[in-house]
């Protein structure tokens, strides 16, 4: 678990003591020659939508961070699948910001925004295992790499300027940024703690920060000790601070820190004693830690505060969750604030700090007050069981709930791409929405990939199966809606429905485009009580029209491939068929249990296909008269090969998967060099993954696409991109 699971049970210090028990071990997903993973949008539902921290660099410039998660978001800390999520405040409404999310999910857990054009978030993947930093520039997110060595989650940032950054995460991690990468810096071990986690962090200069947490202790008098920890950097080291526990907790913890000066720190937190949990609030004077008296909330539930942030030593405002019960278990928000002599509760929306008037249940995380009067907090709330995303602002001397977008939409699969430059290319898949199929596209420009618009037809759903682009202004995308066979077109600003001729049943897998007015899509018609039977559709320039094919039973025309106006080359079920400008032939049958899925023909005279049989993978190869087997590797059973690419006759790119002894589904990539075929090694993407579509644009650039499953079972997108530098 990391910080954000506990903070949405509220069991704050308990939940940091199983934290402190992690052993987490990092990893990388990328090479610097090679393939690497490129972030593709994955539009999840708003089930388990949080923000963890916010940032604002102005009155009218905030950016808010989290995650948006699957099912068991909460037990899982949103590493199982939970996809990053970045939100932007303009001073009259917030707005989705795209940001990249590592393979297996992410999380962002804090933000520092020392100017509009300069922000770091941080957080974790892996199941926790490696820490995740990602950096605005003004224009766009990227993930940072993080040194080699970091293990843990990163929870809190801070900067101090745009080129002096530190975050802080569990067991006891810090690292820095000084403007062209990160480093770890050494931290203290406390006498006798068997673990410490780093939960806020606040920087005032170059040579002065503030790190708390807590720390884990052996038992005493039958308590399970976890106590605060204060560490402090004089810009050449860090060194613990003593911080005071309260009298008689068995379990107290910091969560976060703001500091206006050296001399002039608050933290807060919260503790257990007694069998109630308790907000905590330390202040530091330039000399020593102590402890603050804080309000109780008139409910008597337990209350807990996990952000804080302070315009002057005399203005802080700190958020957090008050429950019904002695623990914050489905609590609602709750805002403290500092006048300089004490602490007092503040109403949130409705006038009591108990209740919300659209939620449930609520809880603030994070908060930044650009002056004494005006702040953002930031978290989630629950309604019948489903979270969303809160924000609510303080002007003057009242909080207000604004509306904050929820990312609307599933996840998907891509199963079709088609690349006619290394900064162009087009992907099309489906996702499920309210449990019916709806269609996806998605483009890359150079820097980033983003979901276009495309129309479902009317009263119908459908899914996208191949694309095919014959220049950056016409691409035509294919596949099956419940009418049919299903075509779609890109005019350079827009995709629109092209009437397609239909018989029952009939969906379109494969498209390729030798020009604009020249397409040709394959597939299969019949279904239900109709024994299916392969079809070809063409389009030319003007409408498609179906083409008499071989008709073969009990088959399907799975990839085609046109090197020109006058030649294809369609490969399918047990089935091999060739256009040659006038009719469609049967090239060859194959033997029982052949499945072809992949066709590229970079000449009339030279064609790759690529599929299965018997659960090896298979690859064959037409010279201009026949088609002959070429050799190629099987990592593991059920291997199967779904497309390729060819860019000569001596360079091909095929993708797949395979089943590993264990019975995990990996992602496959094959490589012929004009001899042999060589299995060539990807990031991983984790069980149940899949690759279902390749284009390669040089014999240096190919982009990948298919599909990932998290540990809850839910599928996303997955783009892969090789690129040889050397």
């Amino acid at each position: 678990m990391d910080r954000f699971a506990y903070r949405v049970h509220g069991a704050f210090a308990i939940a940091a003591l199983a934290t402190l028990a992690l052993g987490l071990v990092g990893a990388s997903t990328a090479l610097a020659s090679g393939w690497s993973i490129q972030p593709s949008p994955n539009r999840i539902g708003m089930d388990q939508a949080v923000f963890g921290g916010v940032s604002c660099a102005s009155t009218v410039e905030c950016v808010a961070v989290g995650a948006t998660g699957g099912e068991g978001y909460a037990v899982a800390g949103g590493f199982g699948g939970g996809q990053t999520l970045v939100e932007r405040w303009n001073g009259a409404r917030w707005s989705a910001q795209p940001s990249p999310s590592p393979l297996g999910g992410g999380i962002l857990n804090g933000v520092s925004c020392p100017s509009s054009t300069a922000c770091a978030a941080v957080g974790g993947s892996e199941g926790g295992n490696a820490a995740l930093i990602e950096r605005w520039d003004g224009r766009r997110w990227s993930i940072q790499p993080t040194p080699t060595g970091a293990v843990g989650a990163l929870f809190s940032v801070s900067c101090s300027s745009p080129i002096a950054c530190t975050a802080v995460g569990s067991n006891g991690l810090v690292e820095r940024w000084e403007g062209s990468g990160w480093s770890i810096q050494p931290t203290p071990h406390p006498p006798g703690a068997f673990g410490t986690y780093l939960a806020g962090v606040s920087c005032v200069s170059l040579a002065d920060c503030t790190a708390v947490g807590s720390e884990s202790v052996p038992v005493s008098q039958g308590c399970l000790q976890v106590q605060t920890l204060v560490e402090h950097w004089d810009g050449s080291s860090w060194s613990i601070q003593p911080s005071p526990d309260p009298a008689g907790a068995c379990v107290s913890d910091l969560n976060s820190v703001s500091c206006t000066s050296p001399g002039a720190c608050t933290a807060v937190g919260s503790y257990i004693a007694s069998g109630k949990q308790g907000a905590l609030v330390e202040r530091w004077d330039g000399t020593s830690w102590s402890i603050l008296p804080t309000p109780n909330p008139a409910s008597g539930g337990g209350s807990a505060l996990t952000g804080v942030s302070c315009a002057s030593p005399t203005a802080c405002t700190a958020v957090g969750s008050v429950g019904l019960a002695g623990f914050v278990v489905g609590g609602q928000t709750l805002v403290e604030h500092w006048d300089g002599s004490r602490w007092s509760i503040q109403s949130t929306p409705t006038g009591s700090p108990l209740v919300n008037p659209v939620e449930f249940t609520g809880n603030l995380a994070g908060v930044s007050c650009e002056s004494t009067t005006v702040c953002t907090a930031v978290w989630s709330h629950e309604n019948h069981g489903t979270e969303g995303l809160l924000a609510e602002r303080l002007t003057g001397s009242r909080w207000s709930i604004q509306s904050t977008p929820n990312p609307t939409g599933p996840t998907g699969a891509l199963t079709g791409l088609s690349c006619i430059s290394p900064t162009a290319c087009s992907a099309v898949g489906d996702y499920v929405t309210r449990g019916q199929p709806a269609i996806l596209a998605e483009r890359w420009d150079g820097s980033r990939w983003s979901i276009q618009p495309t129309p479902n037809p009317t009263g119908a759903t459908g899914t996208l199966n191949g694309v095919s682009c014959a220049r950056t202004t016409a691409c035509t995308a294919v596949g099956g809606d419940a009418k049919g066979a299903l075509a779609e077109r890109w005019n350079g600003t827009r995709w629109s429905i092209q009437p397609t001729p239909n018989s029952p049943g009939g969906e379109l897998l494969s498209v390729s485009c030798s020009s604009p007015t020249a397409c040709t899509a394959v597939g299969a018609q019949g279904g239900g009580m109709v024994v299916p039977t392969d079809l070809a559709e063409r389009w030319n320039g003007s409408r498609w029209s179906i083409e008499p094919t071989s008709k073969l039973e009990a088959t399907a025309l799975a990839s085609v491939s046109c090197p020109s106006t006058v030649a294809c080359m369609a490969v399918g079920k047990y089935v091999i068929e060739r256009w040659n400008g006038r009719t469609w032939s049967l090239e060859a049958t194959k033997p029982a249990g052949t499945y072809l899925n992949g066709v590229s023909c970079t000449s009339l005279t030279a064609c790759t296909a690529v599929g299965s049989a018997a659960g090896r993978v298979v690859a064959e190869r037409w010279n201009g008269t026949d088609w002959s087997i070429q050799p190629t590797p099987s990592p593991g059973a059920s291997s199967t090969l779904n497309a390729v690419s060819c860019v000569s006759k001596t360079i091909c790119t095929a993708v797949g998967s395979y089943t590993t002894s264990s019975g995990k589904q990996i992602a496959l990539v094959e490589r012929w060099n004009g001899t042999r075929w060589s299995i060539q090694r990807t990031p991983g993407a984790g069980d149940g993954s899949t690759l279902s579509a390749v284009s390669c644009v040089s014999k240096t650039v190919c982009t990948v696409a298919g599909s990932y499953e998290n540990s809850a079972g839910r599928t996303f997108t997955l783009v892969q991109r090789w690129q040889r530098t050397s």
